[in-house]
């Protein structure tokens, strides 16, 4: 019993400092959305391994249809016939919409790891993982959000 105690202890502490580490953030991008006409971004997802980014076949979509007060979104690993691959695997992203300075910023933080305790979401080849719809506050007056600098990062592997 005091074994498989100890067993658990390690194994959560390596598990949250793999999950939880910054070199694991593999997508760290600022630009400019247009919530009131809608927009559909893709990003590549790369994957860390031995202390480089390399290419993968997984995406990111994220969009809003305009005049909407919803943010929708997938995650997307494409198959060809008779590929096989590794799962990539999904920890943490995080949307931050307004600058820095802006006291009505609003932050969106999708967290697949259960606060660094879980192992995160899997995405194995030719799988797709649809994000629940997200809110999006308006500015602090009541005004509906418009052309925003958004920060974007994800945590992966």
């Amino acid at each position: 019993m005091r074994f498989l105690a100890l067993a658990l202890f390690f194994y959560t502490s390596l598990s949250r400092a793999d999950f939880c580490e910054d070199e694991n953030l593999v997508l760290d991008t600022e630009l400019q959305w247009d919530f009131a006409n809608g927009f559909l971004h893709e990003f590549a997802l790369p994957t860390h391994r031995g202390g480089q980014l390399y290419p993968t076949k997984s995406v990111l979509q994220l969009g809003s249809g305009g005049a909407a007060s919803e943010l929708w979104g997938f995650f997307d690993f494409p198959r060809a016939p008779n590929q096989v691959g590794l799962e990539y695997n999904l920890y943490r992203l995080q949307i931050q919409i307004g600058a820095d300075a802006e006291p009505d910023r609003q932050v969106i933080d999708q967290d697949f790891t259960a606060d660094c305790t879980g192992p995160g979401a899997g995405l194995w080849p030719g799988g797709r993982l649809e994000l629940k719809p997200l809110k999006i506050e308006p500015h602090g007056n009541g005004t509906a959000r418009g052309l925003e600098p958004v920060h974007l990062r994800f945590w992966g592997k």
